[in-house]
């Protein structure tokens, strides 16, 4: 399904992107899953204009720019991006593996793709669904790049209960 938002949803969603930018940078927040340092900007804009199309879509307020550790749309929801629908949903170790905070296995993921303001909600997945072996990889082989890497076709649809 493709979400078109406005051009205010659209400068919205930006100032809540540089605003988490920002606080990344005061706390030292490195790029990690083999993403290059000089996309971050670009990857926490576009990661709160996805929060908003999925919040557009469910008819949910979206609320700036969220809480660490609490979900990205309303009470449950965490929604994770990338621009082209060639690639992949990606997927964190449950908490408390290798010290970091992880990615709940009961929480449910929501994979949209798209750039400036133009989604397609492509599928989600309960994190626990994802978290397997055969989905463990390194597509960046970079030192910092291993996560969990699910195929979009194993993504169930928007509108399916999970």
């Amino acid at each position: 399904m493709i979400i078109q938002l406005t051009p205010g949803e659209i400068l919205e969603g930006s100032i809540t992107g540089a605003m988490r930018q920002v606080k990344a940078i005061r706390k030292g927040f490195q790029a990690k899953n083999g993403q290059e340092p000089t996309t971050q900007w670009q990857n926490h804009i576009e990661g709160a204009l996805a929060e908003r199309a999925v919040s557009k879509h469910l008819s949910l307020y979206c609320n700036g720019i969220g809480i660490v550790g609490g979900p990205d749309v309303g009470a449950d929801i965490e929604v994770r991006c990338a621009p082209y629908d060639h690639l992949r949903l990606i997927l964190h170790k449950p908490p408390g593996v290798v010290g970091e905070k992880g990615d709940d296995p009961d929480a449910v993921f929501w994979f949209v793709t798209g750039l400036n303001g133009r989604y397609n909600l492509r599928g989600k997945i309960r994190a626990r669904d994802g978290q397997k072996k055969e989905f463990w990889s390194n597509p960046a082989n970079r030192d910092d790049g291993h996560a969990y890497f699910v195929p979009t076709h194993l993504l169930h649809p928007i509108d399916a209960q999970i």
